[in-house]
């Protein structure tokens, strides 16, 4: 098994710049931060842990719609090929790890592990926040955990 990135200190340093995300709209393969911007999951994800100090790409524009059609999961496929993420589906989530949902028929969503059973996340029609995990929304869908290490 691998070391994970985040540290007690990175952990806190975590939460301090999700916060600073909070109130940010979602776009479609948005880029923008702020009450003016917009963001999507999935680059939501890839800022926060940049700016957390993990070195990783933007993830590729994903369609918004393409879970509404096909059972093949882009997001899912970027996050397997990235070697900074090793994915750990049943094991219990850490501060910092990243949190696969299901929208549709595929993995679509993407949160970041907050702690105390929150996990931060933008969505249609949402703006960037947390959320519980005991929310019935969220607590039947996780199917995925990807945990930030140094590769």
């Amino acid at each position: 098994m691998s070391r994970p990135f985040f540290t007690p200190e990175r952990a806190a340093r975590l939460r301090e710049i999700m916060d600073r995300y909070r109130g940010t709209p979602f776009a479609a393969n948005g880029l923008a931060v702020g009450p003016r911007g917009g963001i999507s999951c999935q680059m939501l994800a890839a800022h926060i842990m940049r700016e957390a100090g993990l070195e990783t790409p933007d993830p590729p524009a994903v369609a918004m719609v393409h879970w509404k059609f096909t059972t093949r999961s882009l997001v899912e496929e970027y996050m397997n090929s990235r070697p900074e993420f090793e994915r750990l589906d049943e094991a219990p989530p850490a501060v910092g790890d990243l949190l696969g949902f299901l929208l549709g028929r595929c993995l679509h969503h993407v949160g970041i592990y907050a702690g105390d059973n929150e996990f931060f996340h933008v969505m249609a029609r949402h703006t960037a926040g947390y959320s519980t995990l005991y929310d019935p929304t969220w607590s039947t869908r996780r199917a995925a955990l990807w945990r930030p290490i140094y590769a």
